[in-house]
């Protein structure tokens, strides 16, 4: 897998050929989590040997996630999603590198899924961000 950190905050985990990307995960972590210990959880989809993920995982500051900061806590998510829209686009083929561009492949075999997978207060005060 190809590691690449977007900043401080969100770590990017792509696969290095997209197209074995099977899905993109969108992980939040909880309140004080450190970013080396959601690792541990964003490596059992990205290496996983059969449904291989990309993750962008995010950890959120703990005074503006347990005082609700709402512009705050709406820019990590907006940005999480961004990065994780761009590697849909890759791997959909609308980008050079992607699976689309195999002639070959239906649409219905060209969408990546997104999964939101959160941890906790700390996640869930971030996914409640999508309402």
């Amino acid at each position: 897998s190809a590691i690449g950190k977007h900043n401080k905050r969100m770590k990017i985990i792509q696969q290095p050929n997209a197209s074995d990307t099977k899905a993109v995960v969108i992980m939040f972590g909880w309140v004080g989590a450190a970013p080396k210990h959601v690792d541990k959880y964003a490596n059992l989809y990205s290496n996983h040997e059969v449904h291989k993920c990309a993750v962008v995982h995010t950890t959120a500051k703990t005074i503006p996630l347990l005082t609700k900061n709402e512009g705050y806590l709406t820019s990590v998510v907006m940005e999480s999603v961004k990065a994780a829209m761009g590697i849909v686009r890759k791997v959909e083929g609308r980008e050079e590198g992607g699976r689309g561009n195999d002639v070959n492949q239906t649409d219905e075999q060209q969408q990546v899924p997104i999964v939101l997978h959160y941890f906790s207060n700390g996640g869930g005060y971030l996914a409640d961000q999508f309402n």
